[in-house]
């Protein structure tokens, strides 16, 4: 074999060296694009599903949190079977695990589970809050005069024709529920005091700081 052969066959070798470490490259540089890829669409889609979530999830938050916060064991002339403070509560934790599981399934988005860490802090002062809220309810359904309050709305329902035609009855009506909404007021101004109302208002406070910022959370992550 000449001299110029064996160079030639050397120089192939050579090429053929590079070629395969070109391709093995190449093939790592697919490998890897792919798999940021598909890491990166996973997050988009953790994103956009826990934004969809927010969408329905927040407002309810915030409708049961105002529902619960301004409910009470008085009887009232508008009320409902489904008005009860209890069944406030029941919606509002409802929509709690409902975030609170949509942050956990797509925490692979930073929002989401920033949002986990958020509900715990939420659902702390939470607490905090149902406790002296309790209090005042647990109070109303002791108040010596809820069963003279109950029976004037019975009676005012009852008779909500006659008090548009009897200027007289209606008067008399009135001034009864007057007479009674003082005494539960007494009662309760007595009993439920400043300490605790002002107790009630700095616990909702709080439960209103995290609530922004489970809300900027959501928003975030609408875009």
């Amino acid at each position: 074999m000449s001299s110029n052969e064996s160079d030639i066959i050397q120089e192939i070798k050579k090429t053929s060296g590079r070629g395969k470490f070109i391709v093995i490259a190449l093939a790592l540089v697919i490998v890897i694009g792919g798999v940021g890829f598909y890491y990166y669409n996973g997050i988009q889609t953790a994103k956009a599903t826990f934004a969809s979530k927010c969408i329905v999830l927040i407002p309810k938050l915030s409708e049961n949190l105002r529902d619960y916060r301004n409910s009470s064991n008085k009887p009232g002339l508008f009320d409902d079977a489904i008005s009860s403070p209890n069944t406030y509560l029941s919606s509002l934790k409802g929509s709690i695990g409902g975030l609170r599981a949509a942050a956990n399934e797509n925490s692979r988005y930073s929002g989401a589970k920033e949002s986990i860490k958020v509900l715990d802090a939420y659902d702390a002062n939470l607490a905090q809050f149902q406790k002296i809220k309790q209090k005042e309810l647990s109070l109303e359904s002791k108040n010596p005069y809820l069963g003279k309050v109950r029976a004037w709305t019975v009676i005012a329902k009852a008779n909500v024709y006659r008090t548009l035609i009897d200027k007289d009855y209606n008067d008399r009506l009135l001034s009864l529920g007057r007479k009674y909404d003082d005494l539960w007021d007494k009662y309760m101004d007595k009993n439920f005091t400043p300490r605790d109302n002002l107790e009630l208002i700095e616990t909702a406070k709080k439960v209103d700081a995290e609530f922004v910022n489970l809300s900027n959370l959501c928003r975030g992550a609408r875009g």
